[in-house]
Formats: C-alpha cells, structure tokens, sequence
C-alpha cells in the first residue's frame, strides 16, 4: 500500500530555524532516496515522501497501518536519519464526496 508522508526534521519545531536547516532538509532527502523512498517536496521543516508502507516501516520504524493517521517518532534502521529526522507523520487516504 502506498502511502504519503511528512518527515519532519531535528529542531524544526524551535521557534528559530537554525541556519544550516536547509542543507539538513536536502542531506534528508537524499538519505531517504538512498532507501527507495520517493521525495516529492523539500520544505523548510520536513521533507513530504511517498512510497510502500512496507518501505517506511522498514526505514524509518514506524508501523503504518491501511487508513490510519499517525505520529509517531523515528527509530531509523540508518544512524544518519536518526540524526537528520524526528518525526514521520501519515495521513489516510482522503475521503471522495460527490
């Protein structure tokens, strides 16, 4: 099952950014394309993913369940995610009206 994600990054919830936040974002999303996750947008605070539920699990530590919304904290498998990431949040699929 395919599965949209925001990973939100280390100090990204401090009221200041800190100057190197930007090239933490990018050093994130490189190390998750390195695991088979597609990233779909670089933010200022987190970097928004798509892939496998499998594949987040595996990677990040999170359990994902089919149309569950989480948060949850990162257990990565990579000691440089652990570094770079904190936080992986997953919506469920959205409701279609009409």
């Amino acid at each position: 099952m395919k599965v949209h994600a925001s990973i939100r990054l280390k100090g990204a919830d401090a009221p200041q950014l800190s100057a190197g936040i930007r090239e933490q974002a990018v050093a994130a999303a490189n190390a998750l394309e390195r695991h088979g996750i597609d990233v779909l947008h670089v933010g200022r605070r987190s970097v928004s993913v798509a892939a496998d539920s499998r594949k987040i699990e595996e990677t990040l530590g999170v359990l994902v369940k089919p149309n569950q919304t989480i948060a949850a904290p990162v257990q990565a498998s990579d000691e440089e995610l652990n570094d770079l990431v904190d936080l992986v949040e997953v919506a469920s699929s959205p409701i279609a009206f009409g």
